[in-house]
């Protein structure tokens, strides 16, 4: 199929509802981005191929999805489809509609005037997000009311955001997101808008944060907690809900929300007496492994350390991530918000690209003395060397010591 047919296809399918404003949002692509390695996953690190769309009569690729997963492609359509819905032919497509289309930081607007298709820039949709999921929450910032607003979307993020920020949209908006296929008979609308009223402001402006920190894209996961559990405990603690919606607000996080973010996963790991999750680790791990007097070494085989939770060098670098994120999810609505730098907040920039900064300092203690400092327990005043010196001295002197050994020894008396 030429570029032409598909451009027209795409037109079709948008211009098939009777709204009379309809937006396609692309995600910006930019180099390096903190969402490298989950792109990389899904493409199979093919997504930097150089793909040129030349003209409307260009086939497409042989494999379509392939295609889609390629950055550069997906680059290419964009723009190719700014060009494309200019032609005068599609205007009966797009009647009395405005069509608005997203390429990189800009939008143009379609509409049509005496039977042709005028395109025109949109500076006020100018924008800094790189993902359509917060960027789409800003078109809808937008809107005129009263209006009933349909986002089409199979993305989880893309709720959670906008359960976030429904109380900053203009009153008299009705939110609904379209999900599942009417070929799978899984299609089904869910009312944005009801639900955020139903949780209430203070647990629907902590859900974006919330969903980042149990596990998104950009954040990994908590072994086997998933969120169901985790929400619960949200929804019981005011305190809780005021901490996770404060992420993004501040690039330096405030010791009150770390220290409420860290009791929730002592919650989360059944531990809700402790305030530490150091001390939650380590109860755990005693709980489980801990040596037994007759048999020491029976519970040290297969460790499994899935359930225990994080150390607090670990969470600090997620907290940073989160809110790194929360710049932009907690304010979506804003084309333009003030997005924290990716280094310094839970990400490495090495070799190009950004990794994960799982944790700060060294991985262990360095030596003995550190392990029993870390413990609590006190360290004698003689050092290693010192022992080894003295070990030393003792072959030296050979039987002389055997002889001190045994005065000394009978003169006791049992």
């Amino acid at each position: 199929m030429q570029y032409a047919k598909i451009a027209r296809h795409i037109l079709q399918k948008l211009c098939r509802t009777s709204a009379k404003r309809i937006d396609l949002i692309f995600d910006r692509f930019i180099m390096p981005s903190i969402k490298d390695a989950e792109r990389d996953r899904r493409s199979n690190s093919e997504r930097d191929m150089p793909i040129k769309i030349s003209g409307p009569n260009q086939q497409r690729p042989t494999d379509w999805l392939k295609a889609l997963r390629n950055d550069c492609f997906k680059r290419e359509l964009s723009k190719y489809l700014i060009e494309a819905f200019q032609d005068d032919s599609l205007s009966h497509i797009i009647a009395d509609r405005t069509l608005n289309v997203t390429f990189e930081s800009s939008c143009y607007s379609f509409t049509v005037v005496e039977g042709k298709v005028k395109r025109a820039e949109e500076p006020s949709f100018f924008c800094n997000h790189e993902e359509a999921d917060t960027r789409m929450i800003g078109h809808l910032g937008l809107i005129s009311t009263p209006a009933n607003v349909v986002i089409k979307t199979s993305d989880t993020d893309v709720l959670a955001i906008a359960i976030g920020n429904m109380s900053k949209i203009r009153s008299g908006i009705t939110l609904y997101l379209e999900v599942g296929l009417i070929s799978k008979n899984t299609l089904r609308y869910i009312n944005v808008t009801a639900i955020s009223a139903k949780l209430g402001s203070p647990l629907s402006e902590a859900i974006p944060g919330f969903h980042a920190f149990t596990g998104c894209d950009y954040c990994p996961a908590f072994s086997r907690k998933g969120k169901i559990g985790p929400l619960r405990i949200l929804e019981s603690s005011v305190s809780f809900q005021r901490a996770f919606s404060t992420f993004g607000s501040h690039e330096t996080l405030p010791q009150w929300v770390s220290e409420e973010v860290e009791k929730f996963v002592c919650h989360m790991y059944g531990k809700k007496r402790l305030n530490s999750v150091d001390d939650a680790r380590l109860e755990a791990f005693k709980k489980v492994y801990e040596p037994k007097k007759n048999k020491p070494l029976e519970s040290v085989k297969g460790l499994d350390f899935n359930n225990l939770p994080p150390c607090k060098t670990v969470l600090l670098q997620q907290m940073k991530r989160v809110n790194c994120i929360c710049s932009v999810w907690n304010n979506a609505t804003d084309l333009q918000p003030n997005i924290f730098p990716p280094e310094q907040n839970g990400w490495n920039f090495e070799g190009e690209k950004y990794s994960i900064n799982w944790f700060d300092g060294p991985m262990t203690p360095p030596t003995l003395e550190d392990i029993l400092a870390c413990s609590g327990e006190e360290v004698g005043a003689t050092s290693l060397d010192e022992e080894e010196e003295e070990e030393e001295e003792a072959e030296e002197s050979g039987n002389e010591c055997v002889q001190d050994e045994s005065d000394s020894s009978s003169d006791e008396d049992f």
